[in-house]
């Protein structure tokens, strides 16, 4: 009786024998092991390789994967297509010319027309086409509108960008004229790191309760800063303004510039920033021991930093290292002057409804000079 024998057989035999018969058999192994050749074609949808047998020993493909296999696949799927469009078409039809009977026998019924429901065929196709014409211009314009206003919003982390990349370190510019920007004299800043599109800062500026206060958003991406700045120009909002770039590169030439038109930054709020969990990038992290140091070098005694997160490692990691820094001091957020953290952000509203914890606290610069 003559055993088959199959791949996983062939691949598993590796003992070796002094028996000859034994090793007759495992030459035969060995002969046919070729023939077992799988196929190489990665299927992305099934996210695996093709298990099917190579025929052909010049290729690493099946007769379905060759490039002459795929271009007849391609083909004879769009056939397919064609014959169900068509298909469908011709149901939809059917029921369109129904629909329009329908509608006729309706109107001739309100009119109290003695004749009975037109069968004239001229009447019913013209009908049709009317309809058929109104329903196609309807979907067009439908198309049309939702390409045009197609949001642009990604998942996160297709919208974590690397801070430490050359193509986002864009110096400030030290010719901004903050007196053009902020007209009416204030004083105070509330800078909001990593601020998006603005939609938080925003809130902040149409408060009347904050009208002692010029806001700043800082965000890396510079397309969503133009963007915001054109909406507040729109809105006609004096007392806030975007800028692009690595907040961690600009800090010290924003606050030498502030300076000048003696405008004080008064608080910081780092919200949210973008989880790097991966090990390797943990550099990426806003927060880090040579950020604080900046800070503390920067800003005044009592100024605040508020920062907070629902990812609790990220929160963990931004308290100790400005638990760490012997020029901050951390308190719970309600124990400081802090008026911002009861103003949502989008992400907030977004943990509330998916009932997510946020951890936040606050870091005040201590009365120690910098050394």
């Amino acid at each position: 009786m003559k055993t088959k024998i199959t791949k996983r057989m062939a691949s598993s035999i590796t003992t070796t024998t002094s028996n000859p018969i034994n090793k007759k058999y495992l030459e035969y192994c060995e002969d046919i092991k070729a023939s077992f050749k799988q196929c190489t074609y990665y299927m992305k949808r099934k996210k695996k390789t093709c298990t099917r047998r190579v025929n052909d020993f010049n290729t690493h493909f099946c007769s379905l994967h060759t490039p002459e296999g795929l271009a007849r696949e391609r083909k004879k799927g769009e056939e397919t297509r064609k014959v169900y469009n068509k298909l469908v078409d011709k149901t939809c039809e059917e029921y369109l010319k129904e629909l329009v009977r329908m509608v006729l026998k309706h109107n001739s019924n309100v009119n109290n027309s003695n004749n009975s429901v037109t069968n004239d065929k001229q009447l019913l196709l013209e009908t049709y086409y009317q309809y058929k014409k109104q329903f196609n211009n309807n979907n067009n314009n439908n198309h049309t509108k939702n390409n045009n206003n197609r949001s642009k919003r990604v998942s996160a982390p297709n919208r974590m960008v690397n801070p430490l990349s050359a193509f986002y370190n864009v110096p400030f510019d030290s010719t901004t004229n903050w007196d053009h920007i902020f007209p009416i004299e204030k004083r105070q800043i509330h800078i909001d790191v990593g601020c998006a599109r603005g939609e938080f800062v925003f809130r902040l500026a149409e408060e009347d309760k904050f009208n002692n206060y010029y806001f700043i958003g800082c965000e890396i991406r510079k397309d969503l800063v133009i963007a915001a700045n054109k909406k507040k120009v729109k809105r006609k909002m004096s007392n806030l303004h975007f800028i692009p770039g690595n907040f961690s590169n600009l800090i010290v030439d924003l606050h030498d510039s502030l300076k000048k038109y003696h405008l004080e930054i008064k608080s910081i709020s780092i919200q949210f920033p973008d989880p790097w969990r991966r090990k390797k990038f943990q550099k990426r992290l806003i927060v880090q021991n040579k950020f604080i140091d900046t800070l503390a070098k920067e800003l005044k005694p009592k100024t605040l930093v508020y920062f907070s997160s629902d990812v609790e490692q990220i929160f963990e990691h931004m308290y100790s290292e400005f638990s760490s820094n012997k020029y901050f001091h951390i308190k719970n957020t309600n124990d400081t002057s802090y008026q911002f953290h009861k103003i949502p952000t989008e992400r907030t509203l977004v943990c509330e409804q998916t009932f997510r914890k946020i951890w936040h606290s606050v870091a005040i610069r201590s009365e120690l000079e910098y050394v």
